[in-house]
């Protein structure tokens, strides 16, 4: 009986790494089907801790797919479980992943309050990377919702929080929402300044992806009006 709980806790942790790398290599089918496993070893293993962290992958999982529903219910699961046990990193990220999953399904209010709660956890907590994270979040919903100064200065403390934790595709991130709310409020030079950054930024990590953003974004700046 202990080598197979050895056995399984080997196979737990195993298919947890394997689930976040198809995770990142963009391969979600079988990042899927490793975190599912890693959920059904948690729970044969009783180990709640590892329960709420396979919750966790699966809700980014399904939520880069854009199954939001799924996102949604297994984030709630998480944000149980980590209350049970009292892990509030735990918590934290439930919350961001709820915050995410309500605002794609355009229940913004709901999202604002998720992200909120998890942003204070966060500073509370002194996790500036997380922080920045959750308020990078944030102020992209308060530009959905029309607060554009609300969002911009969001915004800038997200950047500000990114940089103190060191998270350099989180600044990436918040350099292209500030580039889009600087477009929005028809500051266009700001907006480029901001813009530029973001591209030297998603150069030097290389990031395929975000260049793409960039220049989807650069392409909105283009149809944008005169600097108000």
């Amino acid at each position: 009986m202990a080598e197979r709980l050895a056995d399984d806790e080997t196979a737990m942790h195993a298919h947890s790494q394997a689930g976040v790398g198809e995770y990142f290599k963009g391969d979600l089918t079988a990042a899927l089907e490793h975190v599912d496993r890693h959920l059904t070893l948690a729970r044969r293993l009783n180990d709640r801790f590892d329960e709420q962290r396979a919750h966790g992958n699966l809700a980014a999982t399904y939520a880069k797919a854009q199954r939001y529903d799924r996102a949604l219910e297994h984030a709630l699961a998480q944000r149980e479980i980590a209350r049970e046990i009292s892990s509030e990193v735990g918590e934290r990220y439930a919350l961001l992943q709820i915050g995410n999953a309500h605002r794609q399904m355009g229940r913004l209010g709901e999202a604002a309050a998720a992200l909120e709660e998890a942003a204070a956890m966060a500073g509370r907590a002194g996790d500036a990377a997380l922080e920045g994270h959750m308020r990078h979040a944030l102020g992209a919903l308060q530009l959905d919702r029309g607060d554009l100064e609300a969002g911009l200065a969001q915004l800038e403390r997200a950047l500000g929080r990114a940089v103190a934790g060191g998270t350099k595709l989180m600044q990436v991130q918040c350099l292209i929402q500030l580039a889009r709310a600087n477009r929005l409020l028809a500051r266009r030079t700001a907006a480029a300044e901001r813009l530029a950054e973001a591209e030297s930024l998603a150069r030097a990590l290389d990031s395929a992806s975000w260049l793409e953003r960039v220049a989807e974004e650069r392409e909105a700046m283009g149809a944008a009006g005169p600097e108000g």
